[in-house]
């Protein structure tokens, strides 16, 4: 007879097997199986593409929701966020009783390290993988903070042939991300795009396209 972790991961499994990567499936699910998940699809949020909820005296799941219009790639990303904020409760706020800040130093370790095996994923597009091992470096609390990511991820959306790509924007015009943000296009620099923020004049550096 099977034991309910081994349950929980053949629904979990099911479950993820159009959402994410093939290839991830099997990893996420280990992730998850050994707690019990509210697990929630969720309709397209403008303010947060997925949400964690740790467990009440009146709730004993922890609580997990996506968005549902994310693309494979950009749902795995947001599911391990999540799955990282679940981790971090686990090994810290629980146990230890104390309370962290939420995207700290202790989330960006376990972030980072969950990430860590879909980057070397040789199933996943190059161009992913390298913004995943950016992302890497100093993980950030929105995906959508992250311009690269966000320019890498939208190459793999349903209606991505109709989104405008930064290497064919002219110098000093101006775009906007799915989030709302607003970015004006300065110069090119070899393979990067230096781009600046309208509003808070903050600047980042994508990759090109």
């Amino acid at each position: 007879m099977r034991t309910q972790a081994e349950l929980r991961r053949l629904d979990l499994a099911h479950f993820l097997a159009h959402r994410i990567p093939a290839t991830s499936v099997d990893y996420v699910a280990d992730l998850m199986a050994d707690h019990p998940i509210e697990f929630v699809i969720s309709r397209p949020r403008r303010t947060r593409l997925g949400f964690y909820r740790p467990p009440t005296p009146g709730r004993a799941r922890h609580h997990i929701s996506v968005n549902e219009d994310l693309n494979p790639y950009a749902f795995l990303i947001t599911l391990l966020h999540e799955i990282a904020h679940m981790h971090v409760y686990l090994e810290w706020s629980q146990l230890r009783q104390r309370r962290v800040a939420p995207h700290g130093h202790e989330w960006k370790v376990v972030f980072s390290s969950l990430l860590g095996p879909v980057a070397e994923d040789p199933a996943i597009p190059d161009d992913v993988a390298a913004a995943i091992e950016d992302l890497m470096v100093n993980p950030q609390a929105s995906s959508c903070t992250n311009p690269t990511l966000v320019s890498v991820l939208g190459r793999y959306d349903h209606d991505a042939g109709s989104i405008q790509r930064l290497d064919d924007l002219p110098h000093g015009s101006t775009f906007r991300l799915k989030s709302g943000r607003v970015f004006r296009h300065q110069r090119r620099l070899r393979t990067w795009h230096l781009c600046e923020e309208v509003g808070t004049r903050k600047r980042f550096r994508v990759r090109g396209s």
